[in-house]
């Protein structure tokens, strides 16, 4: 018994009597053949159980991160950094691996295809692009050069009491339209990565929390709620 069946877009859902006879055929998109990554998977109404049919291939990248200004990341923790590969076309796909203490990292189970490697720490929103690579075998080694300055703050108010679980917006003084946002942890910590040297403000809201300046180099600072 043959049954076609042909949709015209992504995650349609059609009704197949397998009963106990294999199933097999083309997979098909407004009529036309779909690739070889296409993914179709056949989901059992009475049960939670599914099975896939030709699965799509993935790969492993491996590297090392480093910093153009000649920073080392033994300086911060980087418990708190991520490596990033993210790809919108021909279909979403994303993968997110910490890093070791010298910038190492191992990125697994990439769906094949060209991604934007990206690089942020979880406590802020200022996601830093260091390249784009594509994932064509099963293992792939490449290293990355991070262009612009890390920034590690540690937010205490006005009677040296960390300020926990805060947002925070980072504002370059010269030019507020380069603002980027970071979040605290429960030390009153956050990591970002601003794109070139100059003073940056930290504020809560309306309230100051003071300045730091960058220059040449990674740097950190302990910030301190300015005094009415």
């Amino acid at each position: 018994q043959r049954q076609m069946c042909i949709r015209d877009r992504e995650d349609d859902v059609v009704s197949v009597n397998t009963q106990l006879y294999q199933v097999s055929g083309y997979c098909k998109l407004n009529g036309v053949n779909a690739s070889d990554d296409a993914r179709i998977t056949f989901f059992d109404k009475d049960s939670s159980s599914t099975c896939a049919v030709n699965e799509m291939e993935d790969g492993k990248l491996t590297g090392k991160l480093s910093w153009e200004n000649g920073s080392s990341f033994t300086d911060f923790d980087t418990n708190m950094w991520q490596i990033s590969l993210r790809m919108e076309e021909p279909y979403y796909s994303g993968r997110v691996a910490g890093l070791g203490k010298d910038g190492s990292f191992e990125v697994k189970d990439i769906l094949f295809g060209t991604y934007d490697v990206m690089v942020y720490s979880e406590y802020s929103n200022a996601y830093v692009k260091v390249g784009t690579i594509t994932i064509d075998s099963k293992t792939k080694s490449r290293d990355f050069v991070i262009s612009g300055y890390a920034v590690h703050v540690k937010m205490v108010d006005s009677d040296g009491n960390p300020m926990k679980g805060e947002q925070f917006s980072f504002v370059n003084t010269e030019d507020e339209t380069d603002t980027k946002y970071f979040c605290t942890n429960t030390e009153g910590e956050a990591y970002l990565i601003v794109s070139k040297p100059g003073t940056y403000k930290a504020m809560l809201r309306k309230e100051s929390y003071g300045t730091v300046t960058v220059t040449d180099k990674n740097v950190s600072a302990i910030l301190r709620k300015s005094e009415p």
